[in-house]
């Protein structure tokens, strides 16, 4: 959730059409698994949050106070490293949940996120941002 949040920001904040291309694509894609996400879970009872968790908007707050060129580099750094947790966790899932339509609407989130992370991880490397990881693609982690 945070990644969608944040990248509603860049808008307004960023000077790069690299960060704005990504985060508009970002946004429509990461839409589209929340509401699939969504679906899934109300089928089953479950409400997701609607907010960002404490630390996560301490995240949002810091990044809505930058602008310009330090924005940029703290904007993708910090979806960089997020898309790698969620690919993380969105594998994890979907090598452990017993019901299809969540396994189903993992994995299909697993691709998207995947080829956010390998987009994000790109411009870390175009823009010699660093991360607590460090930006690398393997071949058969390219969009195909």
């Amino acid at each position: 959730m945070l990644a969608l949040k944040v990248s509603e920001l860049v808008q307004h904040k960023s000077i790069s059409d690299e960060i704005k291309d990504f985060a508009t694509h970002l946004i429509a894609e990461h839409s589209s698994l929340d509401d699939g996400l969504r679906a899934v879970a109300e089928s089953q009872g479950v409400m997701l949050p609607v907010k960002l968790p404490p630390r996560e908007l301490m995240v949002y707050e810091r990044l809505n106070n930058l602008s310009g060129e330090e924005f940029d580099r703290e904007y993708i750094r910090t979806v960089a490293e997020g898309e790698h947790r969620a690919l993380r966790d969105f594998r994890s899932e979907a090598a452990n949940t017993l019901d299809e339509s969540l396994r189903t609407t993992v994995q299909n989130g697993t691709k998207l996120i995947r080829q956010q992370m390998v987009a994000a991880d790109q411009i870390v490397r175009n823009k010699g941002v660093q991360t607590s990881r460090p930006a690398k693609v393997a071949a058969s982690d390219l969009p195909q």
